[in-house]
């Protein structure tokens, strides 16, 4: 089975620290099988190549790398670049391709091309939910306060609420993209949900979310030093993800752990006037404020390997997100065996149950949050409950054969479908 996906990452590149981080491990999956031969189309974000470079990775696993070319009003690259990705189509002569993603110009492009191969869309986010609740628990006047000399200089383009405005403008885009594809692959009921109320006709597939291998080999202890620890994880600066919220919490069991410490995980990383967000200018703000500067940790953007050592150092992991349609974060947290306090919201409810595989608290609400926290220092036998149960959890639910499995039986399905 030749198979060709088009994604957001650059699979040839092992140590990643972007999102999209199980497609390296679903892509290794694959790989190993035999009679699987899997092809990646991605972009290169970095605009070191002016034409199309392939790559060989395994004998049967190459990728292609296209130049950023920049897209027309419609976010499709000019006519000859669309040339060029379906003459690439044709040449590999793939039997079904699998588009990652609403994120990117693929999900629209592919359907317009003139091939008759098999269709595979998969949802990893939708931008309708996140524009719903873009701000978070922010306050109006913590909206405010994320505005700054370049937000007020460039108001169309880098405050707070031209985002919230170019995420809503994607909604549409959304919708027009899924009415194209008639085969769509899901994480989560949540996201089904979503499909189905809108009127999509599709057939809906679930797919099995695979894990990056470090966090399988790794084992999670209790920590018993003095210095009690949690972190928190997104891909980058986001108001719907809520970082504010473990930071508000932070401030609350600092006042009973005075050396305690959050770990934030992602491009949180500070710049200049002209680079930075608002929102993280206003996290910075927020963490001098509640005086936690000594107990707040930014760490960039980590490799797998190193999101294992952070969490060794912390009794949980606090996942604040206001929309999730999965959580991979969360799961990874689950398959190491770091116990999670979750924001009820999104596809979460899904992946743990309450007191059982994971302490849950209302999205937003830090004091609740700062209870589950506690409660964690304090009760070291429920931290460790806890723990065994998500990697009960996970190893069913998770385990490698299983996702690869699924993956190869809805590729199988669609292919006898089309027969």
């Amino acid at each position: 089975m030749k198979v060709l996906w088009f994604s957001n990452c650059k699979l040839s590149e092992r140590n990643n620290k972007l999102s999209g981080s199980w497609l390296y491990s679903m892509s290794e999956l694959l790989a190993q099988k035999d009679d699987i031969i899997l092809t990646n189309v991605t972009v290169d974000r970095s605009n070191l190549y002016k034409d199309i470079q392939e790559v060989k990775i395994t004998v049967n696993f190459h990728e292609y790398i296209l130049p950023n070319w920049k897209p027309d009003k419609k976010g499709h690259p000019h006519e000859t670049y669309i040339q060029k990705i379906e003459d690439l189509c044709r040449k590999e002569m793939p039997d079904l391709i699998h588009v990652w993603g609403l994120e990117n110009y693929f999900c629209k492009l592919i359907p317009q091309l003139r091939l008759n191969i098999p269709l595979l869309l998969e949802i990893q986010g939708i931008h309708e939910p996140c524009a719903r609740v873009y701000y978070g628990d922010l306050s109006f006047r913590e909206t405010l306060s994320c505005l700054g000399l370049r937000e007020i200089l460039f108001p169309q383009l880098k405050s707070i609420y031209a985002f919230k405005k170019m995420i809503r403008k994607h909604v549409k885009n959304d919708l027009d993209a899924l009415s194209k594809f008639q085969y769509i692959s899901t994480q989560s009921e949540w996201v089904r949900d979503y499909i189905r109320l809108n009127h999509i006709q599709a057939h809906l597939f679930e797919t099995g979310m695979s894990i990056r291998a470090p966090f399988w080999n790794a084992q999670w202890t209790y920590p018993e030093d003095k210095q009690k620890s949690f972190y928190c994880s997104a891909a980058g600066p986001a108001p719907y993800k809520s970082i504010q919220t473990a930071i508000k919490a932070l401030h609350y069991v600092k006042s009973f752990y005075p050396t305690c410490q959050l770990y934030i995980i992602g491009n949180f990383k500070k710049s200049n006037w002209i680079h930075q967000p608002g929102y993280l200018t206003y996290l910075y703000k927020l963490i001098r404020k509640l005086n936690l500067t000594d107990n707040v940790v930014f760490t960039g953007s980590l490799t797998a390997q190193q999101i294992v050592e952070v969490m060794k150092k912390c009794i949980a992991m606090v996942q604040t997100s206001y929309v999730e349609s999965y959580s991979l974060a969360l799961v990874e947290a689950q398959a190491t065996g770091v116990p999670a306090i979750i924001s009820y919201a999104g596809a979460m409810p899904e992946l743990a149950e309450n007191r059982k595989s994971g302490l849950f608290f209302s999205p937003g609400d830090y004091m609740s949050c700062a209870a589950r926290m506690i409660e964690l220092i304090e009760n070291k036998e429920m931290a460790l409950a806890i723990s065994r149960e998500s990697l009960s959890l996970v190893k069913e639910r998770n385990n490698d054969q299983a996702v690869v499995e699924t993956q190869i039986r809805i590729y199988e399905t669609i292919l006898a479908d089309k027969g």
